[in-house]
């Protein structure tokens, strides 16, 4: 669910200013999230309006690295311990 959150919050802004204000189509929005979250960044696609595009994005990479990150981070944390967990029933029945 953590991972969503930088993902909607992406969508959502480039969505509604960018491709109302540019050539971009229904999915656009979506890939330059994706590229953004990731931080992939193909440059394929660019802002009409520079100026509130970099505003955005000066806040919203170091969000969504972080977040994104420390979902990463909790995702390995619980298969560590179902791994811990699963070795430890197995000593017990022995």
């Amino acid at each position: 669910i953590l991972i969503l959150i930088p993902m909607l919050l992406g969508c959502v802004y480039f969505g509604l200013q960018e491709a109302r204000n540019g050539p971009w189509n229904i999915m656009d929005p979506i890939w330059f999230t994706v590229q953004t979250v990731t931080t992939i960044g193909y440059g394929d696609l660019s802002f009409d309006n520079v100026t509130t595009g970099r505003t955005f994005l000066i806040l919203f990479i170091p969000f969504s690295v972080v977040t994104v990150g420390a979902a990463l981070a909790n995702m390995s944390e619980v298969m560590e311990d179902m791994k811990a967990l699963r070795r430890e029933r197995e000593l017990l029945n022995r």
